[in-house]
């Protein structure tokens, strides 16, 4: 035989809000009163504890840190890419986690799945950048349930909005060899005119000294890469006849290198040797 329960009224007479009510449970010829937790009373559908969840869970980069058309017009272009990198490019691991938080920081639309999702954090260490990134743009998006202090508020914006805007891209791209010597002129000159000057000059400093694909060896690799036009890829063929230069270098000398030289410029009769 089932159980009743009925609702008792309440000892404040519904004057004031109570926390527990009593509840009496009768069946079988046994009788209980039962004093159990309240519910709050809800002015709609929705809980007002799951909507405050809802709202808090995670915060976007707010518009007010896109402080130059520049920086909203890159917004927008790697809005596009990252979703079109993610549907179409099969990237797993922590290379979609990191394309799907750089979106989703920029205020983009879920890239996997019909919701945002995050990933408890994981493993960290200084040789891996990519963590580094990762857990930057996760602690921004939950600052607002994470104390920071002003300093480590101000860091982990000014990573975050660089991880987004600049290196999410060319990282996601670097197993790509052929797209390498153009994606690198562009990093290196967007690098240049990003705003926030302190961290354009570290990584600056940081990815001069990262040129092994202006070598001449390597600069090849830009004959197969579709995004190259085709006059300049004409001059590549051209400068095959150039002269040697007496030292094979690994990679360009940062402090003599100039990022707005044409790719053809790096070509030698030692680019063949690619081939």
């Amino acid at each position: 035989m089932g159980c009743i329960a009925k609702l008792l009224p309440d000892s404040a007479g519904g004057q004031h809000e109570v926390d527990r009510v009593a509840v009496l449970v009768f069946g079988g010829g046994v009788e209980k009163l039962l004093v159990v937790q309240a519910f709050r009373t809800s002015t709609g559908p929705d809980v007002s504890l799951f909507k405050r969840f809802q709202k808090q869970v995670f915060m976007p980069a707010a518009n007010d840190l896109f402080i130059s058309d520049d920086m909203r017009r890159l917004r927008a272009e790697l809005l596009v890419y990252y979703d079109d990198a993610m549907k179409s490019q099969q990237p797993r691991d922590d290379y979609m986690e990191l394309l799907h938080l750089s979106s989703t920081f920029l205020g983009g639309a879920p890239g996997y799945g019909s919701c945002v999702k995050f990933r408890a954090p994981g493993a960290m260490h200084h040789a891996r950048w990519m963590a580094k990134a990762i857990y930057s743009l996760k602690i921004y998006m939950f600052h607002d349930q994470f104390v920071l202090t002003a300093a480590e508020k101000k860091g982990v914006t000014d990573i975050s909005l660089f991880v987004a805007l600049i290196y999410s891209h060319y990282w996601n791209e670097a197993p790509v060899a052929e797209r390498a010597p153009l994606n690198d002129a562009r990093l290196l000159a967007q690098i240049q005119a990003y705003p926030h000057r302190a961290i354009g000059n570290a990584a600056t400093k940081a990815f001069h000294r990262h040129l092994w694909y202006f070598s001449e060896h390597l600069v090849g690799h830009a004959f197969f890469d579709n995004r190259v036009d085709a006059a300049v890829k004409k001059e590549m063929v051209k400068n095959l006849q150039h002269l040697l230069k007496p030292k094979a270098l690994k990679r360009l000398e940062g402090e003599r290198f100039n990022h707005q030289s044409p790719l053809d410029t790096f070509v030698t009769q030692r680019t063949a040797e690619l081939f």
